[in-house]
């Protein structure tokens, strides 16, 4: 989800967006080969960084921007912490003074590594990630990275069919801690994508 709230406070975190900015003096665009020459007026596409925004909403005559995340993408509340799931990282904020989120942790996903969803049941947040599978890549695999630790997976910890498929990616399935974003219940187990 992008907006969660605790009934008081209201957090936000909208996508990132694409700006047209004009081009540099000098740079220009050309046609893509085969194609005819076209005025195009110069100018760039960019992504803007979007951040969370920390809203104060209850009582609604006290409506506010208390503060903002510098991250911003789906998000998970649990207690008085707030998750933040970007594209290529998790990271957890301690946001018990609104006016001012501290961050407490923060995961950073190998490259062939992204996140398939997260849930939160019972005060544990599930973590599924999926890993394209590089043949020439010895083991372990590199999953991701943890305040710097990182958390890889051995070949023989992979659960796969008898049988020979087609496979091309890992699944893997960790219980997270919102406080610290430690993972235990490492489960992994070969796929299709």
């Amino acid at each position: 989800d992008i907006v969660k709230t605790d009934g008081k406070i209201i957090y936000f975190s909208p996508k990132p967006l694409r700006e047209i900015q004009p081009l540099s003096p000098g740079e220009e665009m050309l046609p893509a080969p085969g194609q005819p020459s076209r005025i195009v007026p110069p100018q760039q596409s960019v992504q803007k960084e979007a951040e969370t925004n920390v809203i104060k909403a209850f009582p609604p005559q006290d409506l506010n921007l208390e503060s903002k995340v510098d991250k911003s993408g789906d998000l998970l509340l649990y207690n008085n912490m707030l998750l933040v799931f970007s594209e290529q990282e998790i990271t957890g904020y301690d946001v018990s003074d609104p006016k001012s989120p501290a961050k407490k942790w923060n995961i950073k996903l190998e490259d062939r590594t992204s996140i398939v969803t997260t849930r939160l049941d019972k005060d544990k947040i599930y973590l599924v990630t999926k890993t394209t599978i590089n043949l020439s890549e010895p083991s372990p695999i590199k999953l991701l990275t943890l305040n710097g630790t990182p958390l890889n997976i051995d070949y023989y910890e992979i659960y796969h069919p008898t049988v020979t498929v087609p496979v091309d990616i890992t699944f893997s399935v960790f219980t997270l801690d919102p406080y610290s974003g430690e993972t235990t219940g490492k489960v992994s187990f070969v796929g299709s994508s």
